[in-house]
């Protein structure tokens, strides 16, 4: 019983350590079992991970930078997944439509730019982008 219990300690503490860290604190944590001093290691002498929400906003920002406004643009949540991020991201990055869509519900906040991302991604309906603008504009206007 104590045999296994060093290396529970040492599971634990990588997973928390890696979760400090936005990595993976599942895989992190196994490997920290499996090999407690190595995996321990490596993990503390890896670097932090920017947070998706870092990711987001910086895409936002230079959205919004090559659109020419100049104003604060709010961080974003990040998505669900890794996968709806990175979609997202891309969107908001590439696409002239969803690129409008963001400019047009900036100046309502974080709550209007979450609620326009997730319910895109869920319709994935770039004919109903303009329906959702302006369901998000009619709701959000009444909230202020």
């Amino acid at each position: 019983m104590f045999i296994l219990l060093i290396p529970l300690i040492f599971g634990v503490l990588g997973a928390a350590i890696a979760s400090g860290k936005n990595r993976n604190a599942l895989g992190w944590g196994l490997l920290c079992f499996l090999l407690p001093l190595l995996g321990l290691l490596i993990l503390v002498f890896q670097r932090s991970l920017p947070s998706r929400t870092q990711e987001l906003a910086s895409v936002v920002a230079a959205v919004a930078s090559a659109q020419g406004t100049h104003q604060a643009v709010p961080s974003v949540t990040y998505a669900a997944t890794s996968a709806d991020a990175e979609k997202w991201a891309a969107l908001a990055k590439y696409d002239d439509d969803v690129q409008a869509a963001v400019a047009q519900l900036q100046p309502y906040g974080n709550a209007a730019l979450d609620k326009l991302r997730s319910t895109y991604l869920a319709l994935n309906d770039k004919a109903k982008l303009p329906a959702i603008v302006a369901d998000l504009q009619a709701e959000f206007a009444n909230r202020r």
